[in-house]
């Protein structure tokens, strides 16, 4: 599991090498190459905290503290396994394919049952979306065409797993709205800080739905997303068990959901700034009926 996180942050470091703004100063896997043709695990976690200072939390965060525990002397030949996997990934055009990546995440959950972890195929996200979002039928009051109806919307998956219902979504928003004479492109910080929420147990999980929904337009900087590890199990600290999402149907006003995806962008001597994010029981039962 720990190598599938790290592969998948490779792949997603060269798509973000030299991309706008704050990523333009990050270096590609050749770029980083020294003498010997290798690439070091401590050039690798500098380019991760250029990245994270932009953002990109809940692929590199993760990432980045997997590779931190890895003894340096095994590094080496990690990395430069990572590095040929990411680019012949890169070169087949395969990470765009959420099957691939579910698939691979499906086959290393060791405690399936116990979490009820079952994936959901690409072609039965597809059709849930296309019946959900019906080119001749836009919610009412809303047009397909209309950059301000659309981050309007708000669309939550509470047990997103590997993201494929929110990407289904998020794919099929984007095609009606250039159908329509918009640009998706445009939209998409808004669509990641706003529109989609999606919530899951497993810090991985939420590592490749973040993945796969920034993937749909890598360059483009957001400046925060709603992709959430939330608590389950018995907390530090605390007498009660976390159930993970349904702990949002308490009759709460505000709950306090979690302390370890969702981050901000300011970093400071401890490193990042971190974004508690609050939702309140209306909220939830609007993402719920946006989902449904």
């Amino acid at each position: 599991m720990a190598a599938t996180i790290l592969a998948n942050a490779f792949v997603f470091h060269e798509t973000l090498a030299h991309g706008p703004g704050g990523l333009g100063s990050v270096k590609t896997w050749e770029e980083l190459r020294n003498g010997a043709g290798n690439v070091s695990k401590a050039a690798t976690l500098t380019e991760w905290r250029k990245i994270l200072e932009v953002n990109y939390w809940p692929i590199f965060d993760i990432a980045r503290r997997i590779l931190q525990v890895i003894p340096t002397s095994h590094t080496a030949a990690l990395i430069a396994r990572l590095i040929a996997t990411a680019e012949k990934l890169l070169e087949n055009r395969l990470m765009r394919s959420h099957d691939l990546t579910g698939a691979v995440f499906q086959r290393l959950i060791v405690d399936r049952k116990f979490l009820a972890a079952y994936y959901t195929t690409p072609s039965s996200a597809a059709l849930l979306a296309a019946l959900a979002l019906p080119d001749s039928r836009p919610f009412p009051g809303l047009s397909w065409g209309t950059d301000s109806d659309l981050r309007a919307l708000r669309i939550g998956d509470f047990a997103c797993g590997t993201g494929t219902l929110l990407s289904s979504a998020y794919q099929r928003l984007g095609q009606l709205h250039e159908l329509h004479g918009g640009d998706a492109e445009q939209l998409h910080p808004t669509m990641m800080s706003s529109v989609l929420l999606g919530c899951d147990v497993l810090p991985a999980a939420a590592h490749l739905t973040a993945s796969m929904l920034s993937g749909a337009h890598p360059t483009v900087k957001y400046d925060g997303s709603r992709i959430l590890t939330v608590p389950f199990g018995r907390q530090p600290g605390m007498r009660d068990v976390a159930l993970g999402s349904l702990d949002l149907l308490e009759q709460q006003g505000e709950l306090d959901m979690l302390e370890m995806t969702t981050r901000a962008t300011g970093v400071g001597a401890t490193g990042a700034r971190q974004e508690r994010t609050w939702v309140s029981r209306r909220f939830a039962q609007v993402e719920c009926e946006a989902n449904w």
